[in-house]
């Protein structure tokens, strides 16, 4: 996306809007254009280091509409990382080649619970009807399409792919996983920009018709922002032998604990995939969100789109969210 603005014009929209604490919206610089503003050399350095190459390219390239905002208008609630929220999804595979269309998308819904966990259910295509998965305590159950059985599979699967994606169960909410079956440490604290769908609190309207439109290839959101967040990176390593996958890298926002980025490394301890997930948040109440949204009752961060690319870029999966049900 290219300003069009001029110099003068670009320094009193910046002056209004420190003025009146309105977030600040950068526009991708491009070196060969000073009437740009530049990004910070510092936050596309550490950018570069978590995007999967592929993704960073069409960050660059502005395939898609994405922003820089200065900051968020609105607090994270603590202690409420999963909430009782369902919502419609749109689970898209691709393979091969992610800048083409995506052509593989099925339909489900994912609900959430502080208590039980995360379920996971697909509707559509006929093909992938009926396939369900959920973590009961220490226990994986999926339930089959073909045998309409419910299977019972010790909670070391956790790790294992789906439906030939690359989404595990414990990469729901980009981490899911439990922290007993990790070891974990802290290897450092940074500002790093994430993801996040939109700058303000959404209603309980606003979620009810929520959709995350697809726009670029079919499978990247149409609007979202990178907004600077200090994290705490930690590094883990999956206590059994068996589990999937090797270390992982998990960068974690300060304020609220969620996740941002997961960074999974394969037996060899080789990069295999990245895990970008887009937190938003929801409040229990009707009333327009302004600047003391965060004090209207109790409010719920969701993740509104969940992005899986591997390494080499040849292959993803997406999750996206549509209409919000706050319980």
């Amino acid at each position: 996306m290219t300003c069009k603005l001029n110099r003068k014009l670009l320094l009193l929209r910046l002056l209004l809007a420190l003025l009146i604490n309105l977030p600040v919206l950068d526009c991708w610089a491009d070196s060969s254009n000073d009437k740009e503003l530049r990004l910070k050399d510092e936050y596309l350095g550490e950018l570069e280091k978590v995007l999967p190459e592929l993704l960073f390219k069409f960050v660059k390239q502005r395939k898609f509409q994405i922003r820089l905002a200065k900051k968020l208008e609105f607090f994270f609630p603590k202690g409420e990382h999963l909430g009782n929220v369902d919502y419609d999804i749109n689970f898209t595979l691709l393979d091969k080649n992610p800048e083409q269309p995506a052509t593989r998308t099925a339909h489900g819904v994912i609900k959430t619970n502080n208590e039980l966990g995360i379920i996971l259910s697909l509707d559509a295509p006929l093909v992938v009807a009926g396939f369900a998965i959920e973590a009961k305590g220490q226990q994986l159950y999926i339930h089959s399409p073909i045998s309409k059985l419910e299977r019972k599979l010790p909670v070391v699967l956790r790790g294992d792919l789906l439906l030939n994606s690359l989404l595990a169960y414990d990469d729901l909410n980009v981490f899911s996983g439990k922290d007993e079956a990790f070891s974990s440490k802290v290897i450092g604290e940074k500002v790093i920009l994430g993801l996040f769908p939109a700058l303000e609190v959404y209603t309980k309207v606003a979620a009810e018709q929520l959709e995350i439109q697809q726009s670029f290839a079919g499978w990247l959101p149409e609007q979202a922002y990178f907004v600077p967040r200090r994290v705490v990176v930690l590094e883990q390593f999956p206590k059994n032998l068996f589990y999937y996958s090797g270390r992982q890298i998990l960068i974690v926002d300060q304020e609220s604990s969620l996740p941002l980025y997961k960074l999974v490394y394969n037996k060899r301890g080789v990069v295999e995939k990245i895990v970008i997930g887009g937190w938003g948040v929801v409040q229990q109440t009707n009333e327009p969100a302004g600047t003391k949204s965060n004090e209207l009752g109790s409010k719920i961060p969701f993740l509104a789109f969940l992005l899986i690319i591997d390494k080499t870029g040849n292959k993803a999966t997406v999750i996206s969210v549509n209409h919000l049900r706050v319980r």
